[in-house]
């Protein structure tokens, strides 16, 4: 055994382990330390770490884009193959998609603002695919408030 104890040579000494309470460095709130927050060293809580990635995309927005780009560039034959297989798992999703698109681009089919808080960007929500016309329009943020809320149902169903 070493002079460092149980610990390997080079390996840092833990300050903070999993399920240890501590304040946030931030906002000086009481936190329960993860895991993940001991793997990266980073101590702060989730609200506090939002704000500081939103602050720092704000701060560094064409930067984040330059990475993005690359990011996507080097990535997308992966992406592509992604998309590809799950079209393939769900044709009658795929074909809805489709048929969406086709009725929006001959006028069959009007984009509206979400029916929730009226935003205009808003996406097409089918509750049943089978309907490829019935559809609800959503902003992004209710649209997947909606899909939680069926998969909670739907879990809820299945448990019974």
């Amino acid at each position: 055994m070493s002079k460092l104890g149980d610990r390997p040579a080079g390996t840092p000494r833990r300050k903070f382990f999993p399920g240890m309470e501590r304040n946030c460095p931030r906002c000086d709130e009481p936190m329960i330390v993860t895991e993940s927050m001991c793997r990266s060293r980073s101590y702060t809580c989730a609200p506090c770490m939002v704000k500081y990635v939103s602050e720092y995309i704000d701060r560094n927005r064409e930067k984040k884009r330059e990475w993005n780009r690359a990011y996507s560039k080097r990535n997308s034959h992966k992406m592509a193959a992604k998309t590809r297989a799950y079209r393939n798992r769900n044709p009658e999703k795929k074909k809805a998609w489709q048929d969406v698109q086709t009725a929006l681009r001959n006028g069959t089919l009007k984009r509206e603002p979400c029916e929730v808080c009226g935003k205009e960007k808003a996406h097409a929500h089918h509750d049943d695919y089978t309907k490829t016309l019935d559809v609800i329009w959503l902003c992004h943020q209710h649209h997947m408030a909606r899909h939680d809320n069926l998969a909670a149902l739907e879990s809820e169903t299945d448990n019974d």
